[in-house]
């Protein structure tokens, strides 16, 4: 019925409707809580039971954890927002760490501008980018972070057309405050 692919199991063939079953089951689910406790709204992201969530509406639920650009406000980072509203629905979570708001935004919107301000919210916390990539890795966004990650890393020495110029990044930073 299953079996182990490097350290994770799955389904064999023979069980794949199984599977496809088992995820439209979470997705209703995790609709049918949102209908619930928000109204409406579009699920960005989900896993087995978590699920980020962009509405229009404000949640006052403490399971819901607000997140994307409006997060980053409690880092000092004020950006001018849509009327969209994004939050990370946990039963397990009391908190989002900065390493979940970067990775959520470039779940919400993986452009340039973005991931710019991702750079930023990673230069203003400090995380350790080994972190940032045990994240990555939990959202499924190893190929966005990776270059990221360089970038950083390497102060600008690596780039990529994912990647802002240092001396762009370097301007961006100091109009707000935020020390590289």
């Amino acid at each position: 019925m299953a079996i182990k692919e490097r350290s994770r199991y799955r389904l064999t063939e023979d069980f794949n409707e199984l599977h496809i079953f088992a995820y439209e089951l979470r997705h209703h689910v995790h609709q049918v809580r949102i209908r619930r406790d928000v109204g409406s709204g579009t699920i960005i992201w989900e896993s087995h039971n978590e699920f980020l969530v962009r509405t229009e509406k404000s949640v006052e639920n403490s399971d819901y954890h607000r997140t994307g650009l409006n997060a980053f406000t409690d880092y000092g980072l004020q950006f001018f927002t849509t009327s969209e509203q994004h939050y990370f629905y946990s039963e397990n979570r009391e908190s989002l760490t900065p390493e979940d708001l970067v990775c959520h935004l470039l779940l919400i919107e993986n452009d340039s501008r973005h991931r710019k301000y991702a750079l930023l919210l990673v230069a203003e916390t400090g995380v350790s980018l080994e972190s940032l990539e045990e994240a990555a890795k939990v959202y499924g966004l190893m190929e966005v972070i990776a270059p990221l990650i360089d970038f950083l890393r390497t102060q600008g020495e690596f780039n990529s057309d994912r990647t802002p110029r240092w001396e762009e990044f370097e301007t961006l930073a100091s109009e707000y405050g935020v020390d590289l």
